[in-house]
């Protein structure tokens, strides 16, 4: 080969190079193309490629998710009213019930626009009960409005302490206390749209003077006893027992449907106590246990001296005693006072436990839940007298008469029982 001359060039020949301390070898051509072509490099670029296209699909799911389905800015926000509020309405909470089903309720009475705006409002717990509402409202505010601390718009909220009879004035220490009628009465007003309805305590007498004991709900262990209430009593005081506790009921609802609902709840609670089947231990019928429960809830301030008085009215009854309560004297009293005269405990009536043996012919208020079970549980004692000897509700229980004339004394030295002239 001659090299070429290069410019300004001698024009000589131009020896080529050789390769200084190593043979000469063949040249490779096409050496990266061949090592491309190879089936492990191949495979491995087809892995790749189908680990980039689910890489894509991934990516793309996920960012229609995000716009479309999760809260992504072009989510469209659920229907939801904005304008002024429409009517006020009562709207009921039942018991069991989730947001998801309250929130359809609300949307069938117009009182929000859609169930997902009110699910979006937030997921907080709603007790059961009536609410005052207005139509037409945003979703947070119905939430805020069946949420609120201190259950302003509740209506129809009814608790009936135990102790509480339906009718009369009961005085003690100088205080009143309402009546179970005007506790009722209370809880029915509600007020919608600026206008106030009431059911009177009056029409509630009325009515349960009048209707018929299926009417108004009264069980069937009830029914005798109720029927053969005494005349010569309102007959309203009928019903004594079997309204008590803590109670939702439609504050819209006429006087009959009230008292329906109030006396088969409060049944329906005493069945789950166990009266029916825990009563038959007694030898008592239900009512009759009923009656017993009313007593002792009448003659002590603190629950856990129920089961011990319990246990002495039982122990009086087996000997054939009478009870002597004072409770069952100031029941058909106008005005009834803690203590008792000797006019009082004369006066012959059919609830005068110290003149008359036996129970009462009825209850004498209702009695508390705890009240109930002290009496299908009493306590085990051969106690036959007890007195409370303080304003504080202390009560002392004896076995014998000696005993108990000591713990009057100290009633009447703490001034709580007055000394006799």
């Amino acid at each position: 080969m001659i090299d070429p001359i290069r410019p300004g060039g001698s024009g000589r020949r131009r020896a080529l190079p050789e390769v200084v301390g190593s043979p000469k070898l063949p040249a490779q051509r096409g050496t990266r193309a061949m090592r491309d072509r190879s089936p492990e490099i191949l495979r491995r670029r087809r892995v790749a490629a189908v680990l980039l296209l689910v890489g894509a699909l991934l990516l793309t799911a996920g960012l229609v998710f995000f716009w479309w389905g999760g809260g992504g800015a072009s989510k469209p926000a659920p229907p939801d009213f904005t304008g002024p509020a429409g009517p006020e309405l009562v709207f009921h909470v039942a018991e069991g019930e989730g947001n998801a089903l309250i929130g359809e309720h609300l949307v069938a009475q117009n009182v929000v626009k859609s169930k997902e705006a009110f699910l979006d409002a937030g997921l907080t717990s709603i007790n059961p009960g009536y609410y005052v509402l207005p139509t037409k409202i945003p979703a947070a505010l119905a939430l805020a409005k069946l949420t609120e601390k201190g259950k302003k718009d509740v209506v129809g909220y009814l608790s009936v302490p135990g102790s509480r009879a339906l009718d009369g004035t009961i005085t003690t220490t100088g205080q009143r206390t309402p009546a179970i009628y005007d506790i009722i009465a209370e809880a029915s007003c509600v007020t919608l749209n600026g206008q106030e309805h009431c059911v009177s305590a009056d029409d509630l007498r009325a009515t349960a003077q009048n209707a018929t004991l299926e009417e108004l709900g009264v069980p069937d262990w009830a029914k005798e006893g109720v029927a053969g209430f005494p005349e010569g009593v309102p007959r309203d005081r009928r019903l004594e027992g079997l309204i008590v506790g803590d109670m939702n009921f439609n504050p819209q609802s006429d006087p009959l449907t009230i008292l329906h609902f109030l006396i088969t709840s409060t049944a329906a609670q005493y069945r789950a106590l166990g009266l029916l089947d825990s009563a038959k231990a007694l030898g008592w019928t239900p009512y009759q246990t009923l009656i017993g429960a009313s007593l002792i809830e009448r003659e002590v301030v603190f629950p856990e001296d129920l089961p011990k008085v319990a246990r002495v009215m039982l122990n009086r009854l087996a000997a054939d005693q009478p009870l002597q309560f004072d409770s069952t004297i100031n029941y058909v009293l106008d005005k009834q006072e803690v203590g008792t005269s000797d006019q009082d405990r004369k006066n012959p009536t059919l609830w005068n436990t110290y003149i008359r043996p036996g129970l009462t012919p009825s209850p004498i208020c209702s009695p508390s839940y705890a009240a109930v079970k002290a009496m299908l549980k009493p306590a085990d004692g051969d106690w036959m007298f007890f007195v409370t000897v303080d304003e504080k509700g202390t009560t002392l229980f004896s076995d014998t008469y000696e005993e108990h004339l000591k713990n009057v004394e100290t009633a009447k030295a703490n001034g709580f029982i007055p000394r006799e002239n």
